[in-house]
């Protein structure tokens, strides 16, 4: 599996700076270990190389404190051995779950004082084929708040929003001017409460307020992952994920795109003492199944981080199950290097635009793109104008669920084919296949 050795490469060269990066050869569910995007475009389309960062130089950023090591496997008896021999080595088993949805068993260990997680993990990995091992690593949402912009930014922005003006007449506006219902760009419509009826979503982020507005009335399970003991984050940004995908009330602004769907939401963020919302490797694993337990088809994904062998082992057993998992392909700007899990084959990448189609100029890029949507500006639950890729991807979920229910299989390829292309003729690195369309999906 040439894509697994790829990420867990990259994983030890950001972790042990100037070390020789040691490969791995996980063994894989049924549809394979994930094909990290070293070697794979999304949704397994292309075969396109994507740059990796240089070795160390997001090192501390990606790091928790805790020195904890994750091992992943298809059951307890393949882990036993490499369980074994990380005991030789001093650690300690601190938690273990099976992951009945996922068919893996998981288990985190704590290091030793001095331990060198990654030296360690990719010592065992060729030695243990049967098993995923790396640092529980740090993930981070990809959103951002309006907030005052730089001069230049300001005008580029207004330019932006006059640009907006003549794109069409449906789109309500705020009392400064700015495009506050992105949904006409994208073909949804005006709101109906029916739309999306029957079908099952999932999303791990923040968790949500049940008691929101514009949630109060939505089919919404939630299921908090972080440990009862660790603080939450702040819900702001799961409960506007999460009205995206299925507000419903009063003001249509905030009315979801799939209203009459059902939403298994997974809190896997929790704080650091600084208040910053961040999660885990090991969260990210049993919030994606526990979605997947309660039937979710598509799971929206608005986070990003390092590249991890087990996050890749985990997002391959997903895909196994039929799942499609779409995910924010981040605001690290134009030059900067892909986030995980956007970056994994088989995973669809969502940029952002704005109003007038033009790329948000924080949004990632690179051959990983799948679909644009809007996501600068977007008015959601808490009345706030919000930016980012993270509210970019739940257009692309709702589009994807759509097509799942009508075309199975075949969704993805033909929600690629359906969109509307922006930028140089064809898929590129900007835009990827072009902006998600909902055209007659739902209509009243």
């Amino acid at each position: 599996m040439r894509a697994g050795r790829g990420v867990a490469a990259a994983l030890v060269a950001l972790l042990v700076a100037g070390a020789a990066a040691a490969q791995t050869t996980p063994s894989t569910p049924p549809r394979g270990g994930g094909g990290g995007r070293a070697s794979g475009s999304s949704g397994g389309s292309g075969g396109v190389s994507v740059p990796l960062p240089e070795p160390g130089a997001i090192a501390r950023r990606w790091q928790r404190p805790d020195r904890e090591l994750v091992v992943v496997a298809p059951t307890a008896a393949d882990a036993r051995p490499a369980l074994d021999a990380l005991t030789g080595r001093d650690y300690t088993i601190s938690r273990r779950a099976r992951l009945a949805a996922l068919g893996l068993e998981l288990a985190v260990l704590q290091g030793p004082r001095r331990a060198d997680l990654a030296a360690d993990a990719a010592a065992l990995a060729p030695l243990h084929p049967a098993v995923s091992l790396g640092p529980n690593l740090r993930f981070a949402l990809q959103a951002s708040e309006a907030s005052a912009q730089p001069a230049s930014e300001r005008r580029e922005r207004a330019a932006s929003q006059r640009r907006a003006e003549s794109i069409g007449t449906e789109a309500e506006r705020s009392p400064s001017g700015r495009v506050t219902s992105p949904r006409f760009l994208v073909g949804a419509g005006p709101p109906d409460p029916a739309c999306g009826r029957g079908l099952r979503l999932g999303m791990l982020d923040l968790l949500p307020n049940p008691n929101d507005g514009a949630l109060r009335r939505a089919a919404l399970e939630t299921q908090r992952i972080v440990p009862w003991g660790q603080r939450l984050a702040d819900d702001d940004h799961g409960t506007a994920v999460a009205a995206l995908l299925v507000g419903q009330g009063d003001d249509e602004r905030l009315a979801g795109l799939l209203p009459g769907a059902s939403l298994a939401a997974a809190g896997i963020f929790g704080r650091t003492r600084r208040g910053e919302p961040e999660t885990s490797t090991e969260w990210i694993a049993l919030g994606l199944d526990w979605v997947l337990a309660r039937g979710a088809e598509v799971v929206n994904l608005s986070f990003g981080g390092p590249p991890d062998a087990v996050l890749e082992r985990v997002v391959a057993a997903a895909l196994a199950t039929g799942a499609v998992l779409v995910a924010a392909a981040g605001n690290e700007g134009p030059d900067a290097a892909p986030l995980y899990p956007a970056a994994l084959d088989g995973v669809l990448a969502v940029t952002a635009v704005d109003l007038a189609l033009a790329p948000w100029p924080e949004a990632s890029r690179g051959p990983h793109v799948a679909l644009s949507a809007p996501g600068v500006d977007v008015f959601t639950a808490g009345g706030r104008y919000r930016s980012g890729t993270s509210y970019a991807a739940p257009f692309a979920t709702a589009a994807l669920a759509l097509e799942r229910a009508r075309a199975g299989p075949d969704a993805a390829a033909r929600t690629l084919a359906a969109a509307r292309d922006l930028g140089p003729p064809g898929r590129d690195p900007i835009f990827g296949a072009g902006l998600v369309q909902l055209a007659g999906a739902c209509t009243r």
